[in-house]
């Protein structure tokens, strides 16, 4: 029997459940979760971070790349609305060439990719 869409989506779902008492425990935080997965077989690469001084590891990432792109450490979570919709600007995909921003939708949580020339006009 072959593996479905459906199943490893609950898969996910319940990985992230069973994780978030050992990222509790540990202070570490789930970063990402992937899994590929053929008819009889999958793999997973679970990506997690940790900061001893119990700082956002993000934001320090943040503040690292921002400068690449023209922006500053202060531009971190800062809000913006676009086309109606309230978004925050949370970081950079490094291997990107064209949509290399990372900005996450306030009220669904959705992360999205966006150019960097067109959020430095946004938050004009």
């Amino acid at each position: 029997m072959n593996f479905t869409d459906s199943e490893f989506d609950a898969l996910q779902k319940d990985m992230r459940s069973a994780l978030a008492g050992l990222c509790e425990k540990y202070q570490i935080r789930l970063k990402s979760l992937r899994i590929n997965y053929g008819p009889v077989e999958f793999d997973m690469k679970l990506t997690f971070q940790k900061n001893e001084e119990g700082l956002d590891a993000e934001q320090i990432n943040f503040s690292v790349d921002c400068f690449r792109y023209g922006f500053k450490p202060a531009d971190y979570r800062r809000h913006f609305e676009y086309s109606g919709v309230d978004y925050e600007f949370v970081g950079f995909d490094t291997s990107a060439k064209k949509y290399n921003c990372i900005v996450k939708d306030i009220k669904t949580g959705i992360v999205s990719k966006v150019n960097s020339l067109m959020l430095k006009e946004i938050l004009k």
